[in-house]
This record gives structure tokens, sequence and C-alpha cells, in this order.
């Protein structure tokens, strides 16, 4: 490896200027510290860093997506799919918050580094970035099925159902028509 010099302290400078720490990230995936109980989630540490340390489409799920997720197994007649889905997902996640805690160094290298991968999570938020360089970092397809399965169009985006408000019809202003839909009749 080639030694530039000054490159420890751009790295330092970094580390500082994102607040990403060896400390910060080991307190924050501590248990019984920072770190929440519901680990099936992304995390990028300090602020505003260029990359985040996990995270993305098939690791981010809610409470209600693992339940849903169970629901759907349960009535396909399979409960026990979602319980190994569930269970090798959290497996996984647990390895890897045991890999980052063993290279902490390296965990903080990785977050930094990112500030050269293009498009970044700066460029994203500046909206300086085109479509996602890797699959990894595509963001998960908005869709009505479940996130273990979302729908994909033709040309592999996303599809959408047209948005139906909530309550029926939306009132139009100076109109005398109810707030909550159409009366039955």
């Amino acid at each position: 490896m080639l030694h530039r010099p000054g490159s420890n302290q751009q790295q330092q400078d970094k580390s500082l200027s994102f607040n990403v720490t060896p400390e910060n990230i080991q307190l924050d995936l501590t248990l019984g510290k920072e770190r929440p109980g519901w680990v099936l989630s992304a995390y990028g540490p300090g602020k505003n860093a260029p990359r985040q340390l996990f995270g993305g489409p098939s690791r981010e799920q809610s409470f209600e997506e693992m339940r849903l997720r169970h629901y759907e197994a349960t009535a396909a007649g399979n409960p026990n799919q979602a319980i190994q889905e569930a269970q090798k997902l959290h497996d996984e996640t647990m390895n890897q918050i045991q890999t980052i805690l063993s290279d902490l160094n390296g965990a903080v290298k990785y977050v930094l580094d990112g500030v050269n991968e293009h498009p970044n999570r700066i460029d994203i938020v500046e909206g300086k970035s085109g479509v996602p360089s890797s699959p990894a970092q595509q963001p998960a397809p908005v869709s009505s099925t479940s996130a273990f399965r979302p729908s994909i169009g033709a040309f592999g985006g996303a599809t959408q159902a047209a948005p139906t408000p909530a309550f029926g019809q939306a009132s139009t202003l100076g109109q005398n028509q109810p707030a909550f839909g159409r009366p039955s009749g």
C-alpha cells in the first residue's frame, strides 16, 4: 500500500467533519448502550456521512412487514417459512454487527471512503445523483405487495397503483359535497 504524506490527517479531518469515530460506532452498536432493540434497519454512523454501514430493501424490515410476511406464509400453509426467513435475517444482522464491532477502524474507513464513490448519500441529498451504480444501493421499490416480493414492471421499475383516497372522493372547496365520500342512497 502506498503511503501518502498527510493521508492520515485527511482521514482524521473527514472523520471529525462527519462525526464518524470508532467510539461512536461501538456505542451505537453495543447491546445495553445505544443499539436499538429492533435491529432490522439501516445504520449510518455520524452526521451526513457519505455511506451507511448497512441497510437496503432486504435488510430494512419493520415489525409490521415481518408480521405481514408471517400472515402471508401462514395463509399459504407454510408459517415456518416466514419464521426461518426472519431468523436468517436476524442472524445475518447480528453477524454483521459483530463483524463491525471487531473492526471499528475498518468500519470508519469504509464510511469515509464513500466520499470518493458516486453517487453517494451526499450526492443523493444534494440532488446530484443519477441512478445508483449498483443494485445494493438502489432504493426499495414502492408497491402494495410484501417487501419480500416487490412488484416489478417490465423494465425493472416498480409498478404503482394509482393512489386512492382513504375516505372516498375528496371534497372540492365551494361545493356541497361531504368530506368523507358520497351519501348512500
